[in-house]
């Protein structure tokens, strides 16, 4: 899950337990919706409308090391209304760009940090 962090946002936390329910329960509690069946301990969540899905948080665990990655892609359209200021995608860190959509997503992962015992994404 090599990825540069302008892009996704990347967290790792020491898991005791099985994580997958409450990753379950968050992503349901949240509306996102699994991309696909989980493949080698990876499961990705997107949520948004139509064929474009602009909100993506990924899984993967290894071990007892939880990587949770993400995201908020942007369509091409909407590069097109900002002369393509806006990336395809962009981390969920505070920044000047898609700044409603990337405090959304930040404050749900941060949720799901917390009930996870993990210091929040700033």
């Amino acid at each position: 899950m090599q990825v540069p962090p302008a892009r996704r946002t990347t967290v790792q936390v020491q898991v005791w337990q099985d994580p997958w329910p409450l990753i379950t329960g968050w992503a349901q509690h949240h509306k996102y919706e699994a991309a696909g069946p989980p493949f080698e301990g990876m499961m990705v969540y997107q949520r948004g409308w139509g064929l474009h899905k602009p909100h993506l948080v990924a899984f993967h665990i290894e071990g007892n090391l939880l990587t949770i990655q993400a995201c908020v892609r942007f369509s091409p359209l909407e590069r097109f209304r900002s002369l393509f200021l806006l990336p395809a995608e962009i981390n969920v860190g505070s920044g000047g760009r898609g700044v409603l959509a990337r405090r959304k997503v930040r404050g749900e992962v941060n949720e799901l940090l917390g009930h996870l015992g993990a210091p929040p994404i700033q």
